[in-house]
């Protein structure tokens, strides 16, 4: 116990280092799950998942047809368009509801909606070189 009092603590109360401790680690954990639990809400997935579809849709169309420069764009590309066009609403839903009460996870998610959008036009750049 000499290393606990010099350390500043009673050799009588050892609980309340360990107290100290857990609080910590319950604060901790109490952030963590608030970024879990935005996570939950169909504003902040949904995006994300309309972004991969929309990846998924050029790069397997790109997979089955090849590289093709039509007048007309074709079906896929007009579903291209109606997925990223129906984002928009669920990013400014998520953006006015949640940046106000917890800035910091709400800004990381929707740099995760941004990447996903990055992701799913880079494709559609690359090919169109």
């Amino acid at each position: 116990m000499p290393r606990l009092a010099a350390a500043g603590l009673d050799k009588d109360f050892p609980i309340l280092y360990y107290a100290k401790y857990l609080l910590i680690l319950n604060q901790f954990f109490r952030e963590a799950l608030v970024n879990v639990s935005l996570m939950r809400y169909p504003s902040a997935f949904l995006p994300i998942l309309m972004s991969f579809a929309a990846l998924a849709l050029v790069l397997g169309s790109v997979a089955i047809f090849g590289v093709v420069h039509e007048t007309d764009e074709g079906a896929a590309a007009h579903l291209f368009q109606l997925l990223m066009a129906a984002q928009v609403p669920f990013v400014a839903y998520f953006a006015i509801r949640w940046l106000p009460r917890v800035p910091g996870q709400a800004l990381v998610i929707l740099a995760l909606q941004a990447g996903a959008a990055l992701a799913a036009f880079a494709p559609v750049y690359w090919f169109q070189l």
